[in-house]
């Protein structure tokens, strides 16, 4: 698809994870949970294969830099800010979200798109 990556470590999932979500920091230093809140710190996108899943306890690869593939949730054009939505699925960032980088490609909800994984918080200049 879009995928470039960079450095990708193997996390255990805490819990159920779905293909091409947002994956936030677990319990452990190595735990990774789908993401649901724009106010989590991210730990990457997760890398598991078409029509794949985890489950708790499962080794999962988790994409910390370059280009990730990520379920959109929402309408995303080129270079939006993107952070989660309570599926883990990529949506357009708003001032104070935490980032999880932002989109190389435009779509749709549903819609398998990219992102530049540059983790922060999106500040809208005043």
């Amino acid at each position: 698809m879009y995928a470039n990556t960079g450095l990708v470590k193997t996390y255990t999932a805490g819990g159920a994870i779905a293909e091409y979500r947002i994956v936030k920091h677990g319990a452990g230093d190595r735990d990774a949970l789908q993401a649901t809140a724009v106010t989590e710190k991210f730990a990457g996108v997760v890398g598991l294969p078409k029509g794949a899943s985890a489950v708790s306890g499962d080794s999962v690869d988790v994409i910390k830099s370059g280009v990730a593939d990520v379920l959109y949730g929402g309408t995303v054009a080129v270079g939006d800010p993107l952070t989660t939505d309570s599926q883990g699925r990529a949506v357009v960032a708003t001032d104070g979200d935490a980032l999880i980088g932002f989109a190389q490609v435009a779509g749709v909800v549903g819609d398998i798109g990219g992102v530049f994984i540059q983790f922060g918080t999106h500040y809208v200049a005043a």
